[in-house]
């Protein structure tokens, strides 16, 4: 498990783990998500006959590999439907990252489906709601508070990993 908290310094572990995989003879390698300095560094591996299947990674410009992903839109959809369903119209959403397009492309999918589960429901899109760089577990604090000082208050929180989704739920039940 790598902390991406330090990008340069999980490229660097992650690697050195990849390396050690394939020093110990490994030939096919499952790799979620792919932290690496440069995509080069996939590709050297590669050509000396290592395969990579990229879990839950977009493979847009990835020649030779293949990847398992989720449909992430979809995903965001369903869930925000699923709440739009249950009667929630105030429905907040935390990422882990800033929501930009420097961002992992799962995060901005999920989005994209909350915002069209909310269109379909003729709810209006309330960019106060949408709680970004959620990092470490005591900043979900921050959040959480700032959301139950909101007027209207979020009756439900889409949170966009599982690590973001255990803050609150560890928050909520402090409060």
């Amino acid at each position: 498990c790598i902390n991406k908290a330090d990008n340069q310094a999980a490229a660097y572990a992650y690697e050195e783990i990849i390396n050690d995989l394939v020093d110990q003879g490994n030939r096919c390698i499952m790799v979620l998500p792919p932290i690496v300095r440069s995509k080069e560094f996939f590709r050297r591996h590669m050509r000396d006959g290592v395969r990579f299947v990229f879990l839950d990674t977009p493979l847009d410009d990835f020649w030779g590999c293949h990847a398992v992903c989720s449909n992430h839109l979809q995903g965001g959809y369903l869930v925000t439907r699923h709440l739009l369903e249950q009667g929630h119209r105030n429905i907040a959403v935390v990422s882990p990252e800033r929501l930009n397009q420097d961002i992992n492309p799962n995060f901005l999918h999920r989005i994209e489906g909350y915002r069209r589960a909310l269109e379909e429901f003729d709810v209006p899109f309330r960019q106060e709601y949408v709680f970004e760089e959620y990092q470490p577990l005591n900043t979900m604090r921050v959040k959480v508070e700032q959301m139950l000082s909101m007027n209207p208050r979020p009756t439900a929180i889409f949170c966009l990993n599982d690590a973001v989704a255990d803050g609150a739920i560890t928050h909520l039940g402090e409060m």
